[in-house]
């Protein structure tokens, strides 16, 4: 039992996790791609342009998404929709002002600490993510907190991963039995 949900909560945060590294990708080549087709293709200078008029809004609809299936499928307490979106939403303003403050950080930090070069920008997306991280949590604890507030302490049960693997794992392990037979 431990051991699967543990194994269920490490595939979970590789997801996230490589959702988060695919965004980043497409957002940082992305732009340099079409910049390199604009030589090539007409049309990849009106795209690069939506794109860019488009970046912070859609930005902001994705990390809401996330923090919303992450909100509702990763607890141990049944909650409906309109009971984690304050904070889904709490949690995407707070990244989503986080990610302005550590932009304009290194618009001008580069003067103060250009001698660390990689290493320092390492330091700095590590601290964005510790942060992001701890505000995606407060997100967590605001929609708690309002749920045992309205409706008291919460029941524990099976996450509806947990439902779903249990599910999927009583199927493979009888199938391996009857082919042992």
């Amino acid at each position: 039992g431990v051991v699967i949900k543990r194994g269920i909560s490490s595939v979970g945060v590789c997801v996230v996790v490589g959702w988060v590294i695919a965004f980043v990708i497409v957002y940082s080549f992305g732009e340099g791609m079409l910049r390199w087709l604009e030589k090539y293709v007409e049309w990849a200078l009106w795209l690069d342009q939506a794109l860019g008029d488009i970046k912070w809004p859609a930005t902001f609809v994705c990390w809401f998404a996330l923090l919303m299936l992450v909100y509702r499928i990763v607890p141990d307490v049944r909650l409906r929709l309109r009971e984690i979106w304050p904070g889904a939403l709490l949690g995407t303003v707070g990244v989503a002002l986080l990610t302005r403050l550590f932009i304009l950080y290194m618009q001008f930090a580069p003067r103060s600490f250009s001698c660390y070069g990689a290493l320092g920008a390492i330091f700095v997306l590590m601290f964005w993510l510790n942060f992001s991280v701890v505000i995606s949590l407060l997100g967590a604890v605001l929609n708690a907190s309002l749920r045992e507030y309205k409706h008291g302490p919460a029941k524990t049960q099976n996450s509806r991963i947990d439902d779903f693997l249990f599910a999927k794992g009583e199927q493979l392990l009888n199938h391996l039995k009857q082919r042992r037979e």
